[in-house]
């Protein structure tokens, strides 16, 4: 005996389908419904403000080169992934960037690859220029010009100008940058922009020269390395700034710290509430509430170069142990400098740190050394006529040559 059964037919159209789901009487099935429908519109939002925010990546020249990059990618071998050749044959400034390197010729910026990949190239007016890098974003000035540009790895961002001649220039991990100025009227300037280039801050100053200024790694906070002359002595000090708050005119700082009589090389950020200078007189980590929290003090006569350090700053001397040409000790961010120095043999050219590594060109070759283990890792005596070394934190030495760069591994 046939069993009667019920057919209810379902709706073929996605509309008629939505309704009866939005009436119908399990209240699951309803809300269901209505997350489904509003997460279709999110989506829809998001891809539209995608291509908005992105509509280069979509150009010819842009959709051309993605495609290079993925035939370059399946030609990759062994032997071309340890040297990265300039596009143009030269460089006059690099960092590393992206797995990469950004570099800059006479007027242009690069965005290269181990394997032959040339990313990006975006054409400057400038007749100085500087890299900088963070994370995610190259900044690069032209220096005593009025120039400056963001970039990514595939596309520049913005492009400003400044009013005044640019003295030097750093990016912040927020993609955030700072301009330091020769500004007339005023002995120099500092000014702050975000990552879509609008300025937040400026500040002019009417005593100090300014050789250095820094973000904090939340954006929020601003230090500048000064110096004001005293008949024939130069006074430095550190001057901090919040960022974002309602500022007076001109803006009131939020802690001078005195250095004393030194000349200034650079301040950076070791993290949002320590800061580290270095000058000619020795290296100092000093806090956000105007405490010295740690200092060690060299001859300027002995001072070879320094590098700062996810672990405090390096400072490299000159050595009066046996063989010995140089030693390196570690201003740590607890304030302590490391008892035993590090002796290098021969005479340091360039030093560089990342992560917990750092290394020494020389000019028999390159060190690498570990910051926590305090000890050398690896050397390759083969390094030699190079221009330049910039370390990777995993441990790869990018030496930088006149026309390329090659990368050294343990």
């Amino acid at each position: 005996m046939a069993e009667n059964r019920k057919i209810v037919q379902f709706p073929e159209s996605n509309r008629e389908r939505r309704r009866l789901l939005l009436k119908n009487e399990d209240p699951r099935l309803r809300i269901s419904a209505i997350l489904a429908s509003a997460s279709g519109w999110l989506f829809t939002l998001s891809l539209v403000m995608f291509l908005i925010s992105n509509y280069r990546l979509f150009l010819p020249d842009s959709l051309q080169r993605i495609v290079g990059y993925l035939a370059a990618g399946l030609q990759t071998t062994s032997s071309d992934a340890a040297t990265i050749e300039y596009a143009s044959g030269s460089m006059s400034d690099a960092e590393l960037f992206g797995g990469g390197l950004a570099y800059v010729d006479s007027d242009t910026l690069y965005v290269s690859k181990p394997n032959g990949i040339h990313q990006l190239a975006y054409q400057l007016s400038y007749s100085d220029p500087v890299v900088e890098a963070s994370d995610s974003l190259v900044l690069v000035y032209d220096r005593g010009g009025d120039g400056a540009a963001l970039a990514n790895a595939l596309t520049p961002v913005c492009e400003i100008e400044t009013d005044a001649g640019i003295l030097s220039g750093t990016i912040g991990e927020n993609g955030g940058f700072v301009l330091v100025t020769d500004d007339s009227g005023y002995k120099s300037a500092v000014s702050v922009y975000n990552n879509s280039g609008k300025r937040l801050f400026r500040w002019q100053a009417s005593q100090y020269y300014i050789l250095s200024a820094a973000l904090a790694p939340d954006g929020n906070h601003l230090a500048a390395l000064c110096f004001e002359q005293n008949g024939v002595e130069l006074e430095s000090r550190l001057v901090l700034w919040r960022i974002g708050r309602q500022q007076a005119d001109p803006p009131e700082p939020e802690l001078e710290y005195e250095l004393g009589p030194a000349l200034g090389f650079e301040a950076r950020f070791l993290s949002s509430s320590t800061v580290a200078v270095m000058t000619d007189r020795g290296a100092y980590l000093i806090d956000r509430r105007g405490e010295l929290i740690g200092s060690y003090e060299v001859s300027s006569n002995d001072l070879i170069g320094y590098a700062f350090c996810d672990r405090g700053i390096l400072v490299a001397t000159s050595a009066y142990q046996g063989t010995a040409r140089a030693e390196v000790r570690l201003l740590a961010l607890n304030g302590t400098v490391s008892e035993e120095p590090i002796y290098i043999p021969s005479e340091i050219q360039h030093l560089s740190a990342a992560g917990g590594v750092f290394a020494a060109l020389t000019n028999e070759g390159v060190r690498v050394y570990s910051v926590s283990a305090w000890h050398e890792l690896w050397s390759d005596n083969t390094v030699t006529g190079a221009r330049g070394l910039r370390m990777d934190p995993s441990g790869a030495a990018y030496v930088l040559y006149g026309n390329e760069c090659r990368i050294f591994r343990r």
